[in-house]
Order: structure tokens, then C-alpha cells, then sequence
């Protein structure tokens, strides 16, 4: 697939493929992110029930491995020695966490370590000697409140994964569970982050190695009016660094989904000589029906700004535009029907000209790291964000499709580092029988390999088979 975008004064031409390897029934894990020269390897994770599948080739082969104990394998780790982590449902009592340490084609350890695993990609890191990972009780409404076994912890092993210690724990409702543990290796720091309602949304950080924990929450979030719930602005499943900042992107709209805001596109053509009036047709191609017809005169410009609100954002929609000059009083078609951009822009000026509507979208979000949390908004995306990926020039995130009556089709954005508030809709991932859908369910590179990363995606939306997609992008 091939998409122009708009940076500056220029055009880039983004190239984005996608395939899956032969790897019918199982599910992506992980592809492996070295901690010291901060880049993806070609180590490739994934599994099937109790069977772990390694490939170093970027998925181009792979090989099996059975991991006793587990009956149903969930997320894996690879430390910066090669060893792998590997964590899933006890297969005699599923209500506990079996963590077992694979080394080459053996189990050096396996034991319970706590009721949950942890959440997916950026809930587990190493800093040297130490591993953390934070716990993910699903917890939901009426669970048991300051329990044991709804308490979220943090763990942390100093011997390379094979025994482990709670450093850190909060009970419920104050939290529902921990969904990031990410260090910083510039500013020797450990971030957790919860969620997920407003209240339970909170950051903590800690110097030294997990022995002493901070609430950084930022109180006071500067969200300039426009956000409903800006407490949600701390509600993340993904942690950057960008600049020397904190950067991520919000697994929350912010608000209530009525006021979702889908956006808007800038339809724009050349001055025609001689043209008295513009007319703007934009028709929907699936039901066959003409869903907007504007006039536009000359001194308002060659563009036309199209509301996507109340529109199926899933149908195939195009635009025509027409003129007539003062000799004539009939219209002339420019151009044959063409294609909506589906560029879904946002912005201030226009959600201040839009009669004070609040509008709820997702947001990309930084903070400096000094000091407690100071968050920044700095662009709007579209639903929540399950996955965002640093490839290089820019990063990549996947929203998810909980509320398919608002927004059907889960969507992949590209925000490039040189213009960080501008982000670009790459495409609409198809979603044909509107099933209800958390898409990369979090699971994702942390960086790209020479262009190549993965990301889990649900069976059904791309695939019908496997939930493993390799992805390739490059720009030009």
C-alpha cells in the first residue's frame, strides 16, 4: 500500500506492506529489543496453547518448543543474555501465573510467581541485573477490594528471572491493574503506569532498581479546556522517549464516546480561469447515494472542508468537483469521481468554530522527566491506542475497535519525529463483519528491523488463521 502525506512544504510517499508468516493458529508474542544498543533484533516470539515458537530470522523460519507447566502460554521476554521468559495460566490451577525461564531448549526454572502476568510489550523491561514486570489482574466490577488476590504488584528478579520479589503493590479500586513498567536508561528511572478509569490512572517512578517507588501523577493536567476526563490523559499501554521526554499515546478518547470526533478532510483543487462558483459533490459509492453538495465562491479559497460526522467512516466515499463560469449557468465537471483522502485532520481552530462541541479523540502525550508528571498534549489520533511502534523517522500506532457503531474499522497512524503534531492516517484496517476488536491487544516491536516489525492482529480482520503480521515500511 501506498500513501502520500503532507509534511511541510513537501510530499513523502509512504510505502507500508504487510504478510504473515506460515504459522497457522499461533499468536505474537514478542520480537526481541536489546536493552544496550537500544535496536530490534531478528528474534521473533510467538505460541499456540503450551507451544513457544522462536524464529531469528524474522519469521522467515521457526521452531518449535513445548514449555511444560503452562497451559496456555501469554506473553514472553527475552533477556539481554538470550534467556526467555516466558508466562502463562498454571496448567493444574489457572487462577496462578507460572513464570518459566527457557535457556536454548531447556528450563533452567519455572515457578508460580503471583496470580497475573503481566499485560504485553512495554509491561516488562531489564536494567542490567534487574527485571521488573507489572501485574494485570483483569479485576473486573464487584471484585474483591484490597485483597491478595486483587492487589496489582510489581516483581523483580535480580538473578536473571529465576526467583522473584513484590517491590511494589496497590490494591483495588485504587488502581484496576498496572499496564506499563518501561526503564529509562538516560535517567536511570523505572515508570509504571495504571489505569483504567479516570481516578485509577496513575504514574509512579523509582531510582533504584524498584527498592523505593514515587507517585509522579501530574494533579493539575494542562489539557487546554478540550478533554472531559484529563486524568485519562495518564491512561497508556505504550512509553517512548522522544527529545529527552516521556512520550506516549492515550489508551482512552478522553470522554464520552458521543462526542468522538471523527474528524474532518481538506478537499482542495486548482483555480479553474474564468470560474464564477465551485460546486463540492461527495457521493457514497455503497449506497449509491450523494451525501453532501456544496457552493463554494472563489473568494473563499479552492478547498472545501467535509465533516466526517454522522458518516459511515467504512463506505466507500469520493468526491467531485464542478464549476460554471458567468457565461454559462449549468456545470462543468473538473474531474471524474475521486477517492476521499481519509485523512481524518483535527484541530483547535476548528473545534472552536464548531459551536463549542466537546470533542473526544485520543491524544499523543509527552512529559518532561524531571520532577513529577507535566503532560503535554501534543496532536489528537482517533480511538484508543493499543500499539505504537519507533520506526526510525517516525513512529506507527494502531488504534482498536471496541465501539463499532462510532468508528468500525481499527486504523494505523504514522506520526513522524520531524513534525511530532502532525499525524497521518495510513489506513483503515478492514473490519468487514464489525466484530469488536482490541486488534494488536498491545502486543507489538517495541522498534523496527531495517523497516520490519510485527504486531499481534486479531484472526478475522487481516488474516483468518494467525494473529502474527509482519509489517515493512519505508518512506520516500
Amino acid at each position: 500500500m501506498e500513501r502520500e502525506i503532507q509534511v511541510a512544504n513537501s510530499t513523502k510517499r509512504v510505502i507500508i506492506e504487510f504478510d504473515s508468516p506460515v504459522l497457522n493458529g499461533a499468536r505474537f508474542l514478542e520480537h526481541s529489543f536489546d536493552r544496550a544498543t537500544r535496536k530490534s533484533s531478528k528474534r521473533v516470539v510467538a505460541a499456540s496453547g503450551s507451544l513457544l515458537y522462536l524464529s531469528e530470522d524474522l519469521g522467515d523460519s521457526w521452531r518449535c518448543l513445548p514449555i511444560d507447566g503452562i497451559k496456555t502460554i501469554q506473553n514472553a521476554f527475552t533477556l539481554q543474555n538470550g534467556d526467555i521468559l516466558v508466562s502463562g495460566f498454571d496448567e493444574r490451577d489457572a487462577s496462578n501465573n507460572r513464570l518459566s525461564l527457557i535457556r536454548g531448549s531447556s528450563t533452567i526454572s519455572s515457578e508460580i510467581v503471583g496470580k497475573s502476568g503481566w499485560h504485553a510489550t512495554f509491561s516488562i523491561d531489564q536494567s542490567d541485573d534487574c527485571i521488573m514486570f507489572s501485574e494485570y489482574p483483569t479485576n473486573p466490577k464487584g471484585s474483591k477490594e484490597h485483597d491478595d488476590e486483587t492487589d496489582a504488584r510489581v516483581f523483580r528478579s535480580m538473578d536473571g528471572g529465576i526467583t522473584w520479589e513484590v517491590v511494589f503493590s496497590v490494591g483495588f479500586p485504587d488502581i484496576r491493574h498496572f499496564h506499563t513498567c518501561t526503564f529509562f536508561p538516560d535517567s536511570n528511572s523505572w515508570v509504571i503506569t495504571s489505569g483504567d478509569t479516570p481516578e485509577q490512572s496513575r504514574f509512579w517512578n523509582s531510582f533504584d532498581n524498584g527498592e523505593s517507588w514515587s507517585e509522579v501523577t501530574d494533579s493539575n493536567p494542562d489539557s487546554s479546556g478540550e478533554v472531559e476526563n484529563p486524568q485519562s490523559m495518564h491512561r497508556t499501554v505504550v512509553m517512548h522517549e522522544h527529545e529527552g521526554k516521556y512520550i506516549w499515546a492515550t489508551d482512552d478518547i478522553l470522554g464520552r464516546l458521543s462526542g468522538y470526533d471523527r474528524g474532518y478532510e481538506c478537499i482542495e483543487w486548482l483555480p479553474i480561469p474564468g470560474a464564477n462558483q465551485y460546486r463540492v459533490l461527495i457521493r457514497n459509492y455503497t449506497t449509491n447515494q450523494l451525501v453532501s453538495k456544496n457552493i463554494i465562491e472563489p473568494e473563499q479559497g479552492c478547498s472545501f472542508i467535509f465533516d466526517w460526522e454522522g458518516v459511515e467512516i467504512d463506505h466507500d466515499l469520493r468526491f467531485r468537483v464542478q464549476y460554471r463560469d458567468r457565461e454559462s449557468s449549468g456545470w462543468r465537471d473538473s474531474s471524474e469521481y475521486s477517492t476521499i483522502s481519509r485523512d481524518f485532520r483535527w484541530s483547535k481552530t476548528r473545534l472552536l468554530m464548531n459551536e463549542g462541541r466537546m470533542k473526544t479523540r485520543s491524544k499523543l502525550v509527552s512529559s518532561e522527566k524531571v520532577g513529577g508528571i507535566s503532560m503535554e498534549e501534543i496532536c489528537d489520533l482517533g480511538m484508543h491506542i493499543r500499539s505504537m511502534i519507533d520506526v526510525g523517522f517516525g513512529y506507527v500506532l494502531f488504534s482498536e475497535a471496541k465501539y463499532v457503531d462510532i468508528a468500525p474499522n481499527p486504523q494505523v497512524f504514522l506520526i513522524l519525529k520531524e513534525e511530532i503534531d502532525n499525524p497521518h492516517l495510513l489506513m483503515n484496517i478492514p473490519n468487514e463483519r464489525k466484530q469488536v476488536t482490541g486488534v494488536t491487544y498491545s502486543r507489538s516491536s517495541i522498534k523496527d528491523h531495517n523497516g520490519v516489525f510485527f504486531t499481534q492482529i486479531e484472526k478475522g480482520l487481516i488474516f483468518e488463521n494467525t494473529e502474527i503480521v509482519r509489517w515493512k515500511i519505508t518512506i520516500e
